[in-house]
């Protein structure tokens, strides 16, 4: 079943994530044509954001939203809880943000502004706490195998030749270099200081690249229901309006 699901769950948080990475981009540019051009210029309307822009989000968000689906499918308990502590912490922290902002920003900018700056800190939170549940929580050991070696132990319990295998395969595989290179630290300080920096560089890609993506995946949740609620609020006015 999961085989049958990897595209169709892939492809909403791939909108998902494109939702809230599209917003983040029009807003900059937005920003950047409000600081330098003036409204009447027809740069100001040709570098608006088009095609391309939109062309752009969608490949970045598809990658993004790959790396969540295949990442969510090796999940722990501890790292589910930080995911539940990283969505109560944007929750949280867009509230304070949103009544401290409300007598500063426009208020249709207030909602966008909020959800632009919470992706860093909360990406960078959460992926501290993975490294963390990372380094702490129990691993295998590769200690005296080789990488093809470790490679081959660490994916055996991934079956099959379908899609999902190939890259659950491909996820362990970065995983088991990680550990394997931290753990088989060689008496030569210049390669164990490289096998160590390769294992730390590998941890902090990829937990910040699940974080980042998750991320992206809790703005563009917000903003599709803040889109809805703004929809509705019209309709209402407009149904009250004479």
């Amino acid at each position: 079943m999961a085989q049958w699901l990897l595209v169709p769950v892939w492809v909403v948080c791939w909108q998902l994530v494109f939702t809230g990475v599209f917003e983040a981009s029009r807003l900059r540019r937005r920003a950047w044509l409000g600081q330098y051009l003036k409204p009447e210029s027809p740069w100001s309307h040709w570098l608006r954001g088009g095609i391309l822009m939109f062309v752009l989000a969608q490949a970045g968000s598809a990658l993004l939203a790959l790396v969540l689906v295949v990442r969510l499918r090796q999940l722990v308990w501890s790292e589910g809880l930080a995911l539940l502590m990283g969505l109560v912490v944007f929750l949280g922290l867009l509230v304070v943000l949103r009544r401290w902002l409300a007598g500063h920003v426009l208020a249709d900018y207030v909602n966008p502004v909020c959800r632009r700056l919470l992706v860093y800190p909360v990406s960078l939170v959460l992926t501290l706490a993975l490294v963390l549940i990372s380094y702490w929580r129990p691993q295998p050991w590769y200690v005296g195998l080789s990488w093809n070696e470790a490679v081959a132990q660490g994916a055996a319990n991934v079956h099959g030749d379908s899609l999902l295998a190939a890259l659950q395969r491909s996820a362990q595989a970065l995983e088991i270099t990680q550990l394997w290179g931290m753990q088989n630290v060689s008496e030569s300080l210049v390669a164990g200081s490289l096998l160590i920096a390769l294992g730390w560089s590998l941890l902090l890609i990829m937990q910040a690249a699940f974080a980042w993506s998750f991320v992206r995946l809790l703005t563009g949740t917000h903003t599709l229901g803040d889109a809805r609620r703004r929809g509705r609020a019209g309709k209402v006015n407009l149904g009250d309006s004479p």
